[in-house]
């Protein structure tokens, strides 16, 4: 992502004048820092390591949770945590060190005491020693943020705060720092998306024709994310649109509850044209999308983008070699995305080396396949691959009348939303296999 311009860029000074930080007493615990660094963006992390996970000039909110207290390294695993954030330019640094915790905090201010002791102009150390909700810090910065991008919107850099919050509420939750379903649905609200909703996963990747250099695949994400906001605006559908840990776009829908397959096809294909309408010789490439398994929560659609993504690392292999397959892509181009069923037995065989792969081809063919009838299904899919010849030889095999046979084949053709022709039918026969082997 692109640095926030200048006349947009918030600074440390700016976010201890936000309300959370009015309404709850602080201390700061190094008084000579500088409060005028540049603030990206607030980030609540709790791991000792955590420079792994940040990119600079980032506000981080910790609760220092494995900082047990009967640990007996504190003060040198904190100075080993400081060294961390001043690695990569880390703008200020809040804790939350509540009374029972004296061990730590007396840690805390030895190893602060030193650092001040040696330079002034030292990483900013805020403490709390009350409950503060962090959540509550970062909804306001992100207020704040897009409020001062729009007082200087007439600014020649192409800054995007609500790609930019976006993806780094994608980050979160996919990196595992946000998991509490109550705090990101709070997140994804102030960007848009539905309190409850019915949620849909989408990953975009574009295919240029030439290898495109970093500024320009952010300034052709920007494009996207903006078109992804003016098709939801007209479509009157919730969107939000942030870069994903995978490098391409991820594109969450909040669709009413209830809303089928159509509602994703339509936003997909208006966006395709919307695109296309706005595309300018060599700034926006051609793209593929592919989509996850439906949602229920904002937490779930993030996960499922991984889905997408696999979706997308098997296209990389099929689509170059599309002609041996014919109609293998005409369902994705009338939808407007891929799904894992379009793939079939290849969305395996294109990833053969990749074990992880081979659990996500299982839950993508066989994981609406549930129930008190799970098992005589999988014995159903079983006997129609095997070299059995009439139906009447096939419901003998099973046990069962001919009727009882054509009944189940008829449930598992509802169950998995599509007819049990030989591909379909291959397909889920060899993710029975591969569940057998490796799951």
């Amino acid at each position: 992502m692109r640095r926030t311009p200048e006349a947009a860029q918030l600074k440390v000074s700016d976010v201890v004048g936000l309300p959370p930080f009015l309404e709850a007493p602080w201390q700061l615990l190094t008084p000579t820092a500088d409060l005028s660094a540049p603030v990206r963006w607030v980030h609540t992390i709790d791991d000792p390591r955590p420079a792994a996970l940040l990119q600079g000039q980032e506000f981080v909110l910790s609760t220092l949770s494995r900082f047990t207290e009967e640990r007996t390294d504190l003060v040198a695993s904190l100075r080993t945590y400081l060294n961390d954030l001043d690695s990569v330019q880390t703008s200020a640094l809040a804790v939350e060190i509540l009374s029972d915790r004296h061990r730590l905090l007396q840690a805390l201010r030895t190893v602060v005491e030193e650092r001040l002791s040696e330079t002034e102009r030292c990483l900013p150390v805020i403490l709390f020693t009350e409950q503060v909700r962090f959540v509550d810090i970062t909804e306001h910065f992100h207020r704040f943020l897009v409020a001062r991008h729009i007082a200087h919107e007439s600014s020649a850099d192409s800054y995007d705060p609500l790609l930019e919050a976006s993806t780094h509420l994608i980050g979160d939750i996919a990196g595992g720092q946000l998991d509490s379903v109550e705090e990101a649905a709070q997140r994804s609200q102030m960007l848009g998306m539905a309190a409850t909703a019915h949620y849909r996963s989408l990953l975009l990747r574009f295919r240029p024709t030439r290898t495109l250099a970093a500024a320009e695949r952010s300034r052709a994400h920007e494009m996207v994310a903006q078109t992804v906001r003016a098709v939801s605006s007209r479509s009157q559908t919730r969107a939000l649109a942030g870069e994903s840990p995978f490098n391409d776009l991820g594109i969450l829908l909040a669709l009413p509850h209830g809303a089928g397959d159509s509602a994703e096809s339509t936003f997909c294909t208006a966006l395709r044209h919307a695109t296309d309408a706005a595309r300018a010789p060599d700034a926006l490439p051609t793209f593929v999308i592919a989509s996850g398994n439906p949602s229920s929560t904002i937490l779930g659609a993030v996960a499922e983008l991984e889905s997408a993504h696999h979706v997308l690392s098997s296209l990389e292999t099929v689509l170059p070699r599309s002609e041996r397959f014919p109609g293998l892509s005409d369902a994705a181009a009338d939808r407007g995305y891929w799904k894992a069923s379009d793939l079939g037995a290849l969305g395996l065989v294109a990833r053969l080396n990749d074990p992880e792969a081979a659990r996500w081809f299982v839950s993508a063919q066989l994981g609406r396949i549930r129930g008190p009838h799970a098992a005589e299904l999988r014995s159903l899919i079983r006997a129609l691959a095997s070299p059995t010849g009439t139906k009447a030889e096939l419901a003998s095999q099973l046990g069962i009348s001919r009727p009882t046979l054509y009944s189940r084949m008829r449930r598992l053709e509802r169950l998995i939303g599509r007819k049990l022709d030989d591909d379909v039918l291959q397909a889920l026969h060899l993710a029975l296999l591969v569940e057998d082997l490796h799951c």
